[in-house]
């Protein structure tokens, strides 16, 4: 009896290590729940008694799903994931298994991700693989706006909650933590913005472009309007063709990062000036 409580007891350790490691490493929407699924499992593995002697087997935890990626072999994705196929990311794409290793340097930096895009171009689905494979915090404005003023979409209230995520975004990246910024940044000034910022605190910056055709994109949204109209709002063709005209796409430059921060706009002595003019502090 006693060997089996010292063997009980051993267990207990084991695991609640495991359930300290996962608190830290799950994503924070699963941390929660998967804890408390894991603290039960432990309570009931331990509290059986003579059965978990030497005789039995240990409890196993599950290894994490299998993660699709965008690479170059596209094939895996487009089948188990088919709204995703015609997306285009930077040349070194998620998980792409061709990517050189980063350098030395950059090893142990924090990543602040960029999502590029018009809407329904799989940005958001982007995002979150990011979010789950880089143990990231994810920023999606939309999921915010939506909350807060259900149907209405108001432009100043917008960049607003867009600002106050920065910011929050930003302090992660100080603290050593991934970021995915997830809003579409249609404006070169913009990705330029956020470039220093995350220069200005260490971080390296990896900017992901997404662009599927008209068709596709209109295909997209009317799903998404018919199947879950809460997460998003109404938008005419008209529109989505001005949005075209206007996006600046990301230089091949600004996407490996090759190619250097501009100079803020005229009247600006800094970027991060710029940054509080683009994305004002409260709602005028």
């Amino acid at each position: 009896m006693a060997g089996n409580r010292i063997s009980r007891s051993r267990t207990r350790y084991a695991i609640e290590c495991e359930i300290t490691y996962c608190k830290h490493r799950v994503p924070p929407c699963d941390s929660t729940s998967g804890a408390a699924t894991l603290v039960k499992t432990v309570e009931e593995i331990t509290d059986q008694g003579p059965g978990m002697g030497s005789g039995t087997s240990q409890p196993q935890l599950h290894a994490p799903p299998t993660r699709y990626r965008l690479g170059k072999d596209r094939s895996e994705t487009a089948s188990a994931m088919p709204h995703q196929r015609h997306g285009r990311t930077s040349e070194h794409a998620i998980g792409d298994d061709t990517a050189p290793a980063r350098p030395e340097h950059e090893r142990g930096r924090p990543t602040l991700f960029l999502t590029v895009g018009l809407p329904a171009t799989g940005k958001t689905t982007a995002a979150r693989r990011l979010e789950v494979e880089h143990n990231a915090l994810r920023l999606t404005k939309d999921e915010w706006v939506k909350a807060l003023y259900g149907p209405e979409n108001p432009s100043s209230a917008s960049d607003v909650i867009e600002g106050l995520l920065i910011g929050i975004g930003l302090r992660a990246l100080e603290l050593g933590d991934n970021v995915v910024i997830d809003y579409g940044l249609w404006s070169r000034d913009e990705r330029s913005a956020l470039r220093q910022a995350a220069a200005d605190r260490g971080a390296r910056v990896a900017m992901h472009y997404f662009e599927v055709p008209p068709a596709e994109q209109r295909r997209r949204l009317d799903r998404r309007q018919a199947d879950e109209p809460g997460t998003t709002w109404p938008m005419r063709d008209e529109e989505l063709a001005d949005w075209a005209r206007i996006i600046e796409v990301p230089t091949r430059g600004e996407l490996d990062g090759s190619e250097p921060i501009d100079d803020p706009p005229a009247g600006f002595t800094s970027w991060d000036e710029w940054r509080g003019h683009r994305w004002p502090p409260a709602v005028s």
